[in-house]
């Protein structure tokens, strides 16, 4: 380890400016695992956080070198008998918290989805125009190995997604049901996770166990004439969630968009059917969450805007008006001009 009598020596300024350091390296390495290395430098709004702490890292160690010189502090690290420990504390430990971020605390597919997101949007800056065929620039496009992997990178985030997650929590409200109650006090419950049914007893005020279907742990609190039971933990099965039905909504509209930049258009519609397939369930299950509406607005618009590009101009306006009839559902009419000018030229 670094000497004892140098550790003794470190000051409270010498500290605070590691710490500095360190916090600045930290913010860096975690911008770097959820949206990727190449890509902060084309993120667009222009990553701040990761501007921010590079500015940070820039200042304090031009400002350090300043103060050492002054004679009001010795950088013990900077020596060359502890530059290991220097890269242990500098370079290790960033790298294991990249590997606990990117692996661990992100949500899976979080980062390929944000790569390929990135990407598509620095493009999309560029060369995109609604309702336009973007003729070589596509072409050019559709050959290029970072357009083809941000493809592969959205695939993979779907893939991801469509797995679910076994992490659960999820509450139901049951009725007390007096008749159908058995002797012993039990009532039959489903689980609020899989929906097995399974008899729990009510007589008591709250009691816990595990569903023998998926695995979850269950709890249960009798209030009144109402139990509330909370499905907790891991389940022996993943689950896709409505959030996941979104993230994949999504994550296939804005391939879509890719591929409708590569003139590939077949395969965007496609990307825009399936797309649509996953917000039709949702909203089945709730007609007015303004979420999904929004989502399925912009699918909507994709699909008049390629169906204008192919010169489908009756398709296209129906596309267009159903698009803004979702948006004032939502009450968003950021669109609506960009909207109705692409109705008029192809009416």
């Amino acid at each position: 380890m670094i000497r004892r009598a140098a550790m003794e020596k470190m000051t409270f300024l010498e500290v605070s400016i590691y710490a500095i350091l360190l916090f600045a390296d930290y913010a860096i390495v975690w911008q770097i695992a959820k949206n990727g290395f190449l890509e902060i430098g084309i993120e667009r709004p222009i990553n701040m956080k990761a501007i921010g702490a590079t500015m940070l890292g820039i200042l304090t160690l031009v400002a350090a070198g300043f103060i050492e010189r002054a004679g009001y502090v010795k950088l013990l690290l900077a020596r060359e008998e502890n530059l290991f420990w220097a890269a242990v504390v500098f370079a290790g430990s960033p790298l294991i918290l990249f590997l606990l971020v990117r692996f661990v605390l992100l949500p899976k597919g979080l980062p390929e989805y944000n790569r390929a997101r990135i990407s598509m949007v620095f493009w999309a800056m560029s060369n995109y125009q609604p309702g336009v065929k973007m003729a070589e620039k596509g072409e050019g496009l559709a050959n290029f190995h970072r357009a083809q992997q941000a493809l592969k990178f959205f695939e993979k985030a779907i893939e991801a997604q469509s797995r679910g997650s076994s992490q659960i929590l999820i509450t139901r409200t049951y009725q007390i049901d007096h008749e159908q109650t058995a002797w012993d006090g039990r009532m039959n419950l489903n689980c609020p996770n899989c929906g097995f049914r399974a008899k729990a007893p009510i007589q008591q005020e709250q009691g816990d166990g595990y569903c023998p279907m998926c695995g979850c742990r269950l709890a249960f609190k009798v209030m009144g004439d109402e139990v509330h039971v909370t499905a907790f933990g891991s389940g022996l099965y993943n689950k896709v969630s409505p959030r996941h039905k979104k993230n994949i909504a999504t994550a296939y509209e804005e391939m879509a968009l890719l591929l409708r930049m590569m003139n590939k258009f077949a395969e965007a519609r496609k990307a825009l059917t399936a797309a649509e397939k996953f917000i039709d369930e949702l909203l089945a299950e709730d007609p007015d969450d303004k979420e999904c509406l929004a989502i399925k607005s912009l699918i909507i618009f994709r699909k008049g805007e390629i169906a204008q590009t192919l010169n489908e101009r009756v398709d296209a306006k129906r596309f267009y008006q159903e698009s803004l009839a979702l948006d004032s559902k939502t009450g968003d009419h950021k669109g609506d001009q960009l909207v109705k000018r692409l109705i008029e030229e192809v009416s």
